[in-house]
């Protein structure tokens, strides 16, 4: 039976506080007193509001594992530390070729566009291991 509409008892209460400042999340709230999860969130912000509660730092989460293979958005690691040697020249070539698209558009007094010089170098990489190949 939900509680929904119904006013909030001083166990009630003392409960939110309680999960709340032992780091439950709302819905584990909600769910513990079967209340709706806004009536939970109202009731937390309010116990904020008058200094009965006080605000949790989020917890942090632990870092995925990274694989050696896989870049990450922000990183400081540089290309040699991830790769094996035998692909530093493909990584090398490319950020040449970057550098020299950056400059041709500067030049030209245009914006760089990344997704044409990704899908342009693409292309011209993949003619490049076909004639290899032959």
């Amino acid at each position: 039976m939900s509680k929904k509409y119904s006013i909030w008892t001083d166990e009630e209460k003392e409960k939110v506080k309680q999960m709340y400042r032992q780091g439950y999340v709302y819905r584990e709230i909600s769910e513990a007193l079967e209340r709706p999860i806004s009536s939970v969130g109202k009731k937390v912000e309010a116990c904020l509001q008058t200094g009965e509660l006080t605000r949790r730092c989020k917890p942090h989460k632990a870092r995925p594992e990274v694989s050696k293979y896989t870049f990450v958005r922000n990183s400081s690691l540089h290309y040699k530390e991830v790769l094996p040697p035998e692909k530093w020249p493909i990584v090398e070539n490319f950020l040449a070729a970057f550098c020299r698209y950056a400059l041709v558009a500067e030049k030209a007094g245009r914006k760089l566009d990344v997704r044409v010089f990704i899908d342009e170098y693409a292309k011209i990489y993949r003619r490049r291991e076909e004639i290899c190949m032959l």
